[in-house]
């Protein structure tokens, strides 16, 4: 009998009770030289002349009986083909017989519909070239699928890397801008094609992390590119999936001299500690680095250039931006100053410009201050546990002061002019001044329309860092003066917990575009009237969260501030419910309501379990707090880092309170006293593990006011 077709024609028909229908061609694929045209003529056809498969086997019992098994489970296969080559098909390969599960023109047409079908082919298949790149060429991420020993095999990771850089570079223009600082892809993993293509024309090196740790650990220091051996970098794909894959670390540091930048290896045995640190708590991935002095051709003075490699060395000039601004690049900031550098790292240009372009697309725990991670390493309070545990280094050493994102304008005059007086330090001067300011404008231009979500809450910047209402030298300066206004695609903006940032809440809005939809400002030093505010300018907000700020303005107030403006949108519809129903306008449009926990004049202010520290509690406690004048429940419960004398608290409070929770805090301190005696509206005071001595419920009444009673829990 013939062999088994590879193809599935258009023509193949299958009914819902499996049975298959050929045309005269694929009967021929499959019977061979068995069938002639007279025994074509003798089959039984349907409409459109085609043969149902189980005539084909009957005719095979009489031609070769030993063939009935072969075309059994030839039909088989043609009816998963058919299936998983159907319009609107997932190829899902789940319920299919195993041994399919290992027939190449199965597992590629299932591939073709689903990448992730590889997960289901047979070991052979996991191993096979060109069936693992079919699944690469549509999401890096199904290369978790592929063996072991493929992904060691130097020339397909190469391969792969063309594929994936090809498949970005391929994208229509529009797209193709959109995806170049994408952190994720259509598959909902994270997305790495700009990152593989901007490494295929050499210019950038990424440097292998076990190379970095085997010689710092040889005791020597890190040579620049052009003596580095080809197995210290790594020629392979930039993907993730399934708890694999490749993480790649950018440094940012400053050079010792502009012979070599660590001739003393100090930033190398830094790094390195925090590379064996990622190798451990990231089991499974590659780590690679980004590392200027090995992974571009940086120009030694003391050595003449060389014009072969001038043309690589220009582009990855123009290509430091990219590196420390991609979304999936983790940026390790070590913020040592070295031995002759009169300026520090404040003072220093291109720190500054990789710390500003590393805070527009990247989640906070993607930029890591070196320096803090080993003092929380070399720690004795940190249990040896935690030190091993990725998540436990993210929570402890990624957060912290960090700099405000800067206008262009604003990053131009921060840097100067390149002379090195009373300026930031450039090795390069104007030249190099020159090459920031250009990247540092056309990256901002790139970034701001794409930035959705702004998470600076516990920046640590100072007042006129967020806003400064002057204009210095004919440039706008301060975050929310000149950079907030620039992300016209903004939908989260969190400010949360920067007591610092001291404005109006009608200054604020006016800054904001009319995308957002989320605004958290507590623990802010924003303040103003919020029924009076200009809402108008983020029609589209669900949810603002003021609390402990000194805003002004009830929950119902503010809800009927912000509807008011949504109903002069909507031109005076007050709602989508029939005529005559009570609300009901009759013309469909649904007024926009949002989601508010009101500032000053809120009746419930809840901190429970918060992140807040000792200083942000003590903020709201004592500065905000005591101008709630129509406070009447109070949660603090939860916050270990609350260490306030209880009586200094209730001085604190307003006369309006009714409830307060200090329970699993370090409030400590003598209860009752006679403080105690100006909240008579007080009816519930929670104490649970807390640090405060309590007498009797008796002692308690004798300084309530006469007939006040209050729910004490200890």
């Amino acid at each position: 009998m013939g062999g088994a077709s590879s193809t599935i024609s258009t023509d193949t028909f299958i009914l819902d009770s499996g049975e298959v229908y050929l045309t005269k061609d694929e009967t021929n694929d499959i019977a061979g030289e068995s069938f002639d045209e007279n025994t074509w003529e003798s089959f039984s056809k349907d409409l459109h002349g085609r043969v149902a498969f189980s005539d084909l086997i009957d005719e095979c019992r009489i031609v070769s009986p030993s063939s009935e098994a072969a075309l059994l489970e030839q039909r088989e296969k043609i009816q998963w083909l058919a299936r998983i080559s159907s319009p609107g098909s997932s190829g899902a390969l789940g319920s299919a017989p195993t041994k399919l599960l290992g027939d190449r023109d199965i597992i590629l047409a299932a591939i073709a519909n689903n990448p992730r079908a590889l997960e289901y082919a047979s070991p052979e298949l996991k191993n096979c070239k060109d069936v693992v790149l079919a699944a690469a060429k549509q999401s890096g991420a199904c290369l978790t699928f592929a063996s072991r020993g493929l992904m060691k095999d130097k020339v397909f990771l190469s391969e792969v890397r063309q594929t994936l850089a090809d498949q970005y570079e391929d994208l229509p223009s529009g797209e193709k801008e959109q995806m170049e600082l994408a952190s994720h892809g259509i598959d909902g993993y994270r997305y790495y094609g700009s990152l593989n293509a901007a490494l295929i024309n050499g210019a950038v090196l990424l440097v292998r992390a076990s190379y970095l740790i085997s010689i710092s650990e040889a005791g020597k220091r890190l040579e620049p590119r052009s003596e580095l051996p080809p197995d210290a970098f790594y020629g392979g794909p930039i993907w993730e999936g399934g708890g694999r894959g490749v993480i790649v670390v950018a440094v940012s540091y400053m050079h010792q001299t502009a012979e070599h930048p660590d001739p003393d290896a100090v930033h190398l045995n830094d790094v390195v500690t925090f590379l064996h640190f990622l190798r451990r708590s990231r089991d499974g991935y590659e780590i690679c680095v980004y590392w200027d002095w090995a992974s571009t051709f940086l120009q030694i003075p003391s050595k003449p250039p060389l014009d072969s490699v001038q043309p690589l060395s220009i582009a990855a000039r123009d290509q430091v931006a990219f590196w420390f601004t991609h979304p999936n690049i983790l940026t390790l900031q070590n913020k040592v100053t070295p031995p002759a550098r009169q300026k520090g790292w404040d003072m220093s240009a291109w720190p500054l410009f990789e710390e500003c372009l590393s805070m527009l697309l990247k989640k906070q725990e993607n930029i890591v201050d070196l320096q803090t991670f080993l003092a929380w390493r070399r720690s004795e309070s940190v249990e040896e546990w935690r030190k091993s545990d990725y998540s436990q280094f993210s929570a402890a050493c990624t957060s912290g002061p960090r700099i405000l994102p800067l206008a262009p304008m604003s990053f131009r005059q921060q840097i100067g002019d390149g002379s090195n007086k009373n300026e930031r330090h450039l090795a390069g001067g104007l030249v190099d001044a020159e090459l920031l300011r250009a990247q540092y404008k056309e990256m901002i231009a790139k970034t701001t329309k794409k930035i959705e979500i702004l998470r600076l809450n516990n920046m640590g910047a100072s007042s006129a860092a967020w806003y400064n209402p002057l204009v210095i030298a004919g440039v706008r300066v301060g975050f929310v003066s000149s950079f907030l206004e620039l992300c016209s695609s903004l939908v989260t903006l969190d400010l949360s917990r920067n007591k610092e940032l001291v404005m109006s809440i009608v200054d604020l809005l006016r800054t904001c575009p009319a995308t957002l939809k989320s605004l958290q400002l507590s623990i802010t030093g924003v303040h103003g009237d919020g029924t009076k505010a200009p809402w108008d300018r983020v029609p589209n907000l669900s949810l603002m969260d003021l609390q402990g700020t000194k805003i002004k303005g009830t929950k119902v107030e503010l809800e009927g501030a912000f509807m008011a403006t949504a109903r002069s949108e909507s031109k005076g519809f007050e709602g989508g419910l029939k005529k005559g129903e009570r609300g009901g306008d009759g013309f469909g449009v649904a007024v926009k309501k949002c989601a508010v926990w009101p500032g000053m004049d809120a009746e419930e202010i809840n901190f429970q379990e918060s992140t807040l520290d000792a200083k942000e509690l003590n903020y709201f406690v004592f500065e905000v707090m005591p101008s709630c004048k129509r406070l009447e429940t109070l949660i603090l419960s939860n916050n270990p880092a609350l260490k306030e004398d209880i009586v200094s608290i209730v001085n604190a409070l307003p006369a309006s309170i009714k409830r307060i929770y200090l329970s699993n805090t370090s409030v400590f301190g003598k209860a009752p006293s006679p403080e105690m005696g100006k909240l008579k509206k007080l009816c519930v005071l929670d104490l649970r593990r807390t640090q405060v001595v309590t007498g009797s419920v008796e002692e308690f009444e004798s300084v309530l006011a006469t007939g006040q009673k209050c729910a004490l829990v200890l």
